[in-house]
């Protein structure tokens, strides 16, 4: 239930707002206790949708609040508990993941942002949304990453210019080299 790059929001240093990803119903969360102690709750009500939602935990001790959206999380808040506790960024991260300054959250180990050489070229007549969806398809890293949009809009820029220089460049080349094979 780990997300691959969850986006964070730094409001300063040494607070690190991490939002957790939708649980089901009768997911596990835990939590530690002051003594160190783990202690396990299910979740029995989801209120809200992806982005932000509110859930209800049924622990031993009765019932828990958990909320989805960006937070501030310290070493005794309530989490999934494949999250583990990150202390340099002073909170809970998904597992297999880094945190990345340059874009401001964790990322997995490994994944790299394609630059916009990297990304797919529009088919012919491809409208800029599809072509958006299909470069997001594969690079699920442009999915939920802070620098997404201006590599997107810096390489769409690129194949508009060399759109606009082939065409260009095209009236000036006798018609009998503009025709296609087929």
């Amino acid at each position: 239930m780990a997300a691959a790059a969850t986006p964070v929001t730094i409001t300063d240093i040494t607070a690190i707002a991490v939002s957790f990803p939708l649980p089901r119903l009768g997911d596990e969360f835990i939590s530690s206790t002051t003594g160190g102690k783990r202690v396990r709750a299910a979740v029995v009500s989801i209120e809200g949708g992806a982005q932000d939602w509110t859930a209800m935990l049924f622990t031993r001790r009765g019932h828990e609040v958990v909320v989805g959206s960006r937070e501030r999380k310290d070493s005794r808040s309530w989490r999934p508990p494949e999250w583990v506790w990150d202390p340099m960024c002073a909170t809970f991260k998904p597992p297999g993941t880094e945190w990345n300054m340059k874009a401001r959250c964790f990322m997995k180990k490994g994944d790299k942002l394609p630059g916009a050489e990297e990304l797919p070229p529009p088919d012919l007549g491809e409208a800029r949304g599809d072509w958006r969806a299909r470069a997001k398809q594969e690079f699920p890293i442009l999915l939920d990453h802070v620098e997404a949009e201006a590599i997107l809009e810096a390489a769409w820029a690129e194949f508009e210019v060399r759109l606009a220089s082939a065409r260009a460049s095209a009236r000036l080349r006798p018609e009998a080299d503009l025709v296609e094979p087929r």
